[in-house]
């Protein structure tokens, strides 16, 4: 089900006039093809790595269901991203709008994104497995270093492990008080300056969307940005995942 993103890769010196020039290509194995051009440093920290030791690390509350897992799988080669259900107890915010825990994982094989493991908290959208998230707590490292890859990935799991399910007790009453935080004025307006920064559609989308349900608190505003960002934009594009972070973000911050 994660064949998709495991590729074999290997990094590969490139020579001119048989000395070396300080740059090395990434060559997916199997098919022995160009990924990209990166520096003699650059740390490659392979797929198959990271998740073979999310699965020994976390597998005893990873819930394996083909079907979800499948739908949570994006890559293009240099980017890829999983995101893995987790069996922490649900948390019910409002009657039937639920929110549970998911592990997400981002890398590349170039030099545009670090890696990420990150602990989210989701809510099911629709019945048809749409998802929008907020991030608990995510660990990050640039593909540069002295170490190795098993002991990068080694320490980005052991924080995962020791902050991950606090931050997801701590984010759900923080949903709870949103639902009871009605918005006003201020709060409007502070919210339309937050999403002012994003394309003129999302922006339109979400004024739209606002206009058509009239939230009266922060959770349903939550929920009209979630609707946006999952029904209205192509969750395809690395750009849509960054965009709906810092959409939930934006909501988020209007609690402080």
């Amino acid at each position: 089900m994660f064949e998709k993103i495991l590729f074999p890769v290997r990094k590969q010196k490139i020579l001119h006039n048989g000395k070396e020039t300080g740059r090395s290509m990434v060559i997916r194995e199997d098919k022995d093809e160009f990924i990209s051009v990166v520096s003699d440093d650059y740390l490659l920290i392979p797929n198959r790595l990271v998740v073979d030791n999310i699965l020994k690390e976390f597998g005893h509350i990873i819930e394996m269901n083909k079907d979800r897992v499948g739908k949570s799988v994006f890559s293009n080669e240099r980017y890829s991203s999983i995101q893995f259900d987790l069996k922490y107890p649900k948390q019910e915010v409002n009657v039937g709008d639920t929110v549970g825990a998911v592990l997400r994982v981002e890398n590349s094989y170039d030099t545009t994104s670090s890696l990420r493991v990150s602990m989210n908290a989701v809510r099911l959208v629709c019945s048809n497995g749409m998802t929008a998230n907020s991030s608990l707590y995510q660990a990050t490292t640039r593909h540069l270093g002295q170490t190795t890859p098993q002991d990068v990935i080694r320490e980005m799991l052991e924080g995962i492990k020791e902050n991950g399910e606090e931050k997801f007790i701590q984010l759900n009453d923080t949903f709870r008080n949103m639902s009871n935080t009605k918005i006003n004025p201020d709060i409007k307006e502070a919210f339309i300056k937050s999403i002012s920064k994003h394309p003129n559609y999302v922006v339109d989308k979400i004024v739209s969307q606002i206009m058509e349900t009239k939230p009266k608190d922060l959770w349903s505003l939550y929920n009209c940005v979630t609707y946006v960002s999952t029904h209205e934009m192509d969750r395809t594009k690395m750009s849509t995942l960054n965009t709906e972070e810092e959409l939930n973000k934006s909501v988020l911050e209007l609690l402080n």
